[in-house]
């Protein structure tokens, strides 16, 4: 985590099988991180980049994910079920 800049940018989360669990785009790639892997003992490998529009950029690479996995990322879990 200590080269991952402290900017814009989307991150892929995966787990001990390099299988993507989580995608998220963020302000602050390095504090994310960071917080993450605090919380998360599900977490083993993770890839960024950069990119100023990062919400349109998560929202491109969930979209690539859907297609070929026909599901969401993390076997279709989604922070946002607990709101319905």
């Amino acid at each position: 985590i200590q080269i991952v800049p402290e900017s814009e940018g989307v991150y892929q989360l995966r787990d001990a099988h390099k299988q993507i669990f989580s995608i998220k785009g963020v302000i602050n790639m390095k504090e994310s991180l960071l917080e993450v892997f605090e919380e998360n003992d599900k977490l083993a490998w993770f890839e960024y980049e950069e990119d100023q529009f990062y919400s349109k950029r998560e929202s491109e690479l969930i979209q690539q994910y859907l297609q070929v996995h026909g599901e969401m990322p993390g076997g279709g879990e989604d922070e946002l079920d607990d709101l319905f």
